[in-house]
């Protein structure tokens, strides 16, 4: 939820279609950052901070890895 002044309203999606260019995105790295993530997630206490970012961070790089072809799981 975002708070301006005296008005509030939720934000559900949150879209950037082109940050970077697909063909600036490396697969080694995605898939690395990826498998880091997901070991964080996996260490990470069930509803705790640490893993809903480790969970964002697996979402962000199953996104860029679609992009360029990779399959992550």
């Amino acid at each position: 939820m975002v708070l301006i002044g005296f008005c509030s309203f939720f934000i559900q999606d949150i879209s950037c279609p082109e940050a970077v260019k697909v063909d600036d995105i490396d697969s080694a790295a995605v898939t690395s950052a990826f498998e880091q993530a997901k070991a964080a997630f996996s260490a990470a206490e069930a509803g705790s901070l640490a893993a809903a970012e480790a969970q964002i961070d697996m979402e962000v790089n199953k996104s860029m890895a679609a992009a360029v072809g990779v399959s992550l799981a």
